[in-house]
């Protein structure tokens, strides 16, 4: 089985499937999605938006299945949740989501956490970054 990705991820091979980065977010990477994705005997996408847009694009609807990417959400109880991920009891958290990639442009969420930390007094705020 081949796992086409974005150019990002680190290629992978295993006896039964291989991990091919081909996917540029930099560029217009639509047509590679498409070549990819016609012979594909299934394609999985993270979003039902992604599936009407390959939709959209030609690939049959029965080749796409949704699988929700991330993490489980939970309505805990805010004090038991920054306890158990050992965070300030007060304070606000800025929280970017996702893998640090270049794209993801984290500095310039560093960036706006120093202004808002030049507002606010010392320890209101913090950043915590997706693996």
């Amino acid at each position: 089985m081949k796992v086409v990705t974005e150019k990002e991820a680190s290629p992978f091979r295993q006896v039964r499937f291989e991990v091919v980065p081909r996917l540029d977010r930099n560029e217009d990477y639509v047509e590679p999605i498409i070549c990819n994705t016609m012979d594909a005997d299934v394609v999985i996408v993270h979003l039902v938006s992604q599936k009407a847009v390959l939709e959209r694009l030609g690939i049959p609807s029965e080749k796409i299945h949704v699988i929700a990417h991330g993490t489980l959400l939970s309505n805990s109880d805010k004090k038991i949740s920054r306890a158990r991920l050992k965070l300030p009891e007060e304070g606000r958290i800025m929280l970017m989501f996702g893998f640090v990639k270049p794209y993801k442009c984290v500095h310039v969420g560093l960036e706006v956490l120093k202004e808002v930390k030049a507002r606010k007094s010392a320890g209101e705020c913090m950043a915590e970054a997706g693996a």
